[in-house]
């Protein structure tokens, strides 16, 4: 069991917890992005599951149902993007063609359309009918997916999966929810709430933090008294934001940052695939998954940039002395013509690109380049605290958008006025 996981020591604490009938109702996962933490939390489902002890590639019927995720004892909900992962799996399946690189795709796909379960929507949700077809698109073509064969990709195979891949994409886009609705925690306790078929109902839920405060209040009732045949798995990234409340009912588990050649391997193993950069010192797996980003790190870079000049330009206003090295340093994007009394130029990034990873991209850019900034600046204690007291205001920035769901121009006027005012 939990073979599947590359280099967590939590999976052999989650192991021996299992082989000595040690897990409590509740669990939490806790890691950085791409840590594995859904992935074991899918495996544990599947060892709990099994008639056979969790062998790894058991093939008793429990077994076989987890691994293509079309378990009737599994439910997963929770916001996530889902597109990079589908699309990095697309092209490991396309390169190689195995029973493993199959399932990898086959279950990329299905992780979201679990999302769409009919037994977490209701029938009259706009999102679900128009959903509907999509997920019927969905499942036709990875039925016709063959395991294995000849490793030269046939034009048929390649318009299948890039077929998919559009419709996926297009089903998360236009469907899924960017907030967890109530009713869907609603409808997930009644479920659980009813006899398993088989040996033990699994409900997990990603991004727990991002719960809206009445769909947590909602959650906390059955975590209070949990069905005796049922786990609920949670995961997140950032523990300091779950309800106290909650913490108190669950039992966590640490996911740690891979290291740099860790994460080499997984790229390796799992994708088959080399690393793009494997000399960054940190971050090698989503550098890898970013190359099949919608858009360009440069197209982020020069939002950000865009959002750096408004603030200047906003603090002279304001009568602050801004550095002309400030202005300049970096990678300065084609400002004539612009408007920068006003973030529209900003904003046209992100009407452009709605996927979650362009928000976190432009607050990791942003963080970076204050500290271009910070390392370009005379020292000073002054200095010091104005850049630590910016990055503190752009990591709670950060937070607004990703946990309680404020809009990203509002959220980036206040945090460009703010940081005006502490230049």
């Amino acid at each position: 069991m939990f073979e599947n996981i590359v280099g967590q020591p939590a999976t052999d604490l989650l192991r021996d917890d299992v082989m000595h009938a040690r897990l409590p109702a509740a669990l939490l996962f806790v890691g950085p992005p791409a840590s594995g933490k859904l992935t074991a939390a899918l495996e544990l489902a599947r060892v709990l599951s099994c008639t056979q002890g969790g062998v790894w590639q058991c093939p008793c019927a429990p077994c076989v149902q987890h691994t293509e995720l079309l378990s009737p004892e599994l439910l997963v909900m929770g916001i996530k993007d889902l597109i990079l992962e589908i699309r990095a799996s697309a092209r490991a399946y396309m390169s190689v063609h195995t029973q493993g690189t199959r399932y990898l795709f086959v279950r990329a796909v299905r992780k979201l359309i679990t999302r769409f379960d009919e037994r977490l929507w209701d029938s009259d949700d706009t999102r679900f009918s128009a959903a509907v077809s999509s997920i019927a698109e969905l499942d036709q073509e990875l039925a016709s997916l063959p395991a294995q064969g000849d490793r030269r990709t046939t034009p048929e195979q390649k318009e299948r999966v890039q077929r998919i891949c559009v419709i996926a994409e297009r089903l998360q886009q236009e469907s899924l929810y960017t907030q967890l609705p109530v009713q869907q925690i609603r409808n997930a306790i009644q479920w659980v709430r009813l006899t398993p078929s088989g040996r033990k109902k699994v409900l997990i839920i990603e991004h727990a933090h991002a719960m809206h405060e009445s769909a947590r209040t909602a959650f906390l009732k059955i975590l209070e008294e949990p069905p005796r045949d049922t786990l609920f798995i949670l995961t997140t990234a950032t523990k300091y934001a779950i309800m106290p409340t909650v913490l108190s009912r669950v039992r966590s588990y640490s996911f740690r940052e891979r290291s740099v050649e860790l994460q080499c391997a997984v790229i390796t193993r799992v994708f088959h695939d080399r690393p793009t950069d494997a000399k960054n010192t940190q971050g090698v797996l989503l550098h890898y998954l970013y190359q099949f980003l919608s858009f360009s790190l440069e197209e982020v870079q020069t939002s950000v940039m865009y959002f750096w000049l408004y603030v200047c330009q906003h603090a002279r206003c304001i009568g602050r002395i801004i550095p002309d090295t400030w202005v300049s340093v970096g990678t300065q994007p084609q400002v004539s013509g612009m408007d920068l009394t006003s973030l529209d130029s900003t904003m046209h990034f992100f009407q452009a690109h709605k996927q979650q990873h362009a928000v976190s991209l432009f607050f990791s850019l942003l963080v970076r380049h204050m500290r271009t900034l910070q390392r370009t600046t005379e020292y000073s204690a002054r200095n010091t605290e104005c850049f630590a007291h910016i990055a503190h205001c752009i990591e709670q920035a950060h937070r607004n958008v990703q946990l309680w769901n404020l809009t990203i121009q509002g959220t980036l006027e206040h945090l460009a006025h703010t940081i005006a005012n502490h230049l």
